[in-house]
């Protein structure tokens, strides 16, 4: 007799809901293992719910894009259309596939894309926003925000108000944190990371979703200064729409790893 690993009582149509499915949130973003995918970002507002919100937060943001970008209401209304069409026509390809084919499918800019056709001028943007990617490195980064003190400290360059310093109570409890977080890890990354050493901690003001929470962006090395690694350690709160849906899941009680969960799905 056949066994549904994932069965639960129907309660309507639901999904992973990101919640902040806006076109910003689309990019180039590295894996695991190195590679660049095309891919969604932030999911600070994950949660189970209606699918539609997704693809109607999608929708209006495709709208004021086009807007800001000077396009008439008939323009405005053709890109709005042209999200829906392919939205709706990937989750007819994507309800046929298996789920180890889809759950390994991505989209790798610079391949064949298999979540659609592109044509000659989107492919020419692409190619240019990838070779821009590729030089996103941590190394470029260090040299943007960062810079050696005479002590031979690394300190990260106060840029007020996106990013300023800390008092040493604050480094403290961000350090502390940042020690109890990666104890949860899979013993394969915990082993990586605490390779790694704190150098310096830094107040970082972000999206304005989050504005008025706490987040900070930490430098890290491990093998010497040519070896940084940048973390970004931020507050989660509630997500704007669970006042709306019904009880959550008690895996996602907690909202730190309500949003990890997120991400990693």
């Amino acid at each position: 007799m056949a066994h549904d690993l994932g069965s639960t009582p129907s309660t309507g149509i639901q999904a992973v809901l990101d919640g902040d499915a806006h076109l910003n949130n689309f990019g180039l973003y590295g894996t695991p293992q190195r590679d660049v995918v095309f891919d969604l970002n932030d999911f600070d507002e994950t949660i189970i719910g209606p699918w539609e919100w997704d693809l109607k937060r999608l929708t209006a943001s495709v709208n004021l894009a086009a807007r800001e970008n000077g396009m008439n209401r008939r323009e405005r209304d053709a890109a709005v259309r042209r999200c829906v069409v392919g939205y709706r026509s990937n989750m007819r390809r994507l309800h046929s596939m298996g789920v180890l084919e889809t759950w390994y499918l991505h989209a790798y800019p610079g391949r064949e894309n298999p979540l659609g056709k592109m044509d000659a001028k989107s492919q020419a943007v692409s190619r240019k926003l990838l070779a821009k990617a590729a030089t996103q490195t941590n190394a470029m980064l260090l040299r943007k925000v960062a810079g050696k003190q005479a002590d031979g400290r690394w300190r990260f360059r106060e840029n007020p108000p996106v990013l300023t310093r800390v008092d040493s109570l604050t480094r403290k409890s961000v350090e502390e944190a940042l020690g109890a977080y990666v104890s949860t890890l899979p013993r394969e990354r915990e082993f990586m990371l605490k390779k790694y050493r704190i150098a310096d901690v830094a107040h970082r003001v972000v999206g304005l979703g989050s504005v008025g929470t706490r987040a900070y962006l930490v430098l890290l090395f491990g093998n010497g200064d040519s070896d940084p690694l940048f973390l970004q350690v931020k507050e989660a709160t509630e997500p704007v729409h669970r006042p709306f849906l019904c009880a959550a899941l008690e895996e996602f009680s907690h909202d730190g790893k309500r949003v990890v969960t997120g991400q990693a799905a």
